[in-house]
């Protein structure tokens, strides 16, 4: 909580530094040890970073970098994985960088979904199992299991990849069993060729599992899963996770946004090279995991 607590305070401390150029890895050794001690701990855990994707760092509607980019240079550096680009990595992005971001946006602040305890309380965890400082685990190889556990239901290569890295979350997490949750997925198909004319699939995922458990004080009903599985990449990808209320999932779930030829474009920040930046024609589908017998 301690941690929760002091996150706007080093966040902009470590956002000055960044922008004046005198920020180090060792500045940020100094202001969240805890944190330095997760990105060390995931870096060693072989195949966690694999399971995501890429993500932009910048945010359309605030129009800004969402995490200085100085901030996730240090991030980058003390994972062995290189953060100093517009185009990130988006696990570390979406966790640990959002801790640290500064921006606000109609939504509120980006850390607020993991400083928040509604997340622990819908699924029925410890109340730090996604908080900045997790007492089991990682911020990083919680998140990442519990979005793989729902994003490659069903993908039996993709959830291989995901048990090789569950020892790493905590026991709480891996305990979870998403066969018992009802589960909504949407799938935006495309079909590209390159300038060489060798094909290639695309198909972005949005899965919608309602909260287990009710959860009194937000809005939000739903956990949405954003992940891309394109077959340049060894499997699926995650991007990222949030929680989401009723009006957005109706929107999204809304029966004229599927067929054969519809409009698709990334969302969340996401970035899939060929197609990002770009409205393309696929197909959206949609389809429903019940809760197992």
């Amino acid at each position: 909580m301690d941690a929760n607590r002091r996150l706007p305070k080093i966040a902009e401390k470590l956002t000055r530094k960044a922008k004046a150029n005198r920020l180090s890895t060792a500045d940020l050794q100094t202001e969240c040890p805890w944190l330095c001690r997760q990105i060390s701990a995931d870096a060693a855990c072989r195949g966690l970073f694999d399971l995501w994707s890429l993500s932009s760092n910048f945010d359309e509607l605030a129009n800004v970098a969402i995490v200085e980019p100085a901030v996730l240079a240090a991030i980058g550096e003390i994972a062995g994985m290189p953060l100093d680009d517009s185009i990130v990595h988006a696990g570390l992005q979406h966790t640990y960088g959002y801790l640290l971001s500064t921006i606000e946006t109609p939504y509120g602040y980006k850390r607020d979904r993991w400083v928040s305890p509604f997340l622990e309380k819908a699924f029925g965890l410890p109340p730090d199992a996604l908080g900045p400082n997790p007492t089991e685990g990682t911020l990083l190889a919680n998140a990442t299991l519990i979005a793989g556990m729902a994003a490659f239901r069903g993908d039996d290569v993709a959830t291989k990849r995901l048990r090789r890295v569950a020892p790493a979350a905590s026991k709480p997490v891996r305990k979870l069993d998403f066969t018992q949750f009802e589960q909504t997925r949407i799938i935006e198909s495309l079909s590209l060729r390159d300038s060489a004319g060798r094909f290639r699939s695309v198909r972005i995922r949005t899965d919608l599992v309602p909260f287990p458990c009710t959860v009194e004080g937000t809005d939000d009903t739903t956990l949405l899963i954003y992940s891309v599985a394109d077959s340049r990449q060894s499997g699926a990808q995650l991007v990222t996770l949030f929680p989401v209320g009723l009006p957005m999932v109706a929107d999204l779930t809304h029966r004229d946004r599927f067929g054969a030829n519809v409009e698709i474009r990334t969302r969340f920040n996401a970035f899939v090279p060929g197609v990002s930046g770009q409205t393309l024609i696929g197909r959206r589908v949609v389809s429903h995991f019940a809760r197992s017998s």
